[in-house]
């Protein structure tokens, strides 16, 4: 099986949510199957799962910054809407042949909506 894991960063970065997704990700590769993970912030730590790095799916990345304070503000950017299919672009070619992908917190926090809006676009 493909599974591909998305996060606004991945270990080696140290929080929470990047150690759940190292564990899971050794894990499904001690079960065979082929693991991806993509981050905005990262690198590959286990020579059996393959790290894509995509800076703007980064909730620290500039733009995605600039973003957010203006939707934060209530105004929606007008560099919303190409950095949302900049971002579907890019997952669509990085997760083509997935049998699962797994967002992890991208569709709960409000820390990259460009990303969010990106994988519903690709769902």
């Amino acid at each position: 099986m493909n599974i591909v894991l998305i996060h606004y960063a991945a270990p080696p970065v140290v929080g929470g949510v990047e150690a759940v997704m190292g564990r899971q990700a050794r894990l499904m590769a001690d079960a065979g199957h082929h693991v991806c993970v993509i981050g905005g912030r990262g690198a590959q730590t286990d020579a059996r799962v393959e790290f894509v790095s995509i800076p703007e799916v980064d909730s620290r990345n500039p733009e995605v910054l600039e973003l957010k304070a203006e939707l934060d503000a209530g105004r929606v950017p007008v560099k919303f809407e190409p950095l949302a299919l900049r971002l579907a672009s890019r997952l669509a070619e990085e997760t083509e042949g997935a049998d699962w992908i797994i967002a992890h917190n991208v569709c709960s926090l409000n820390k990259n909506l460009a990303l969010t809006a990106a994988l519903h676009r690709i769902s």
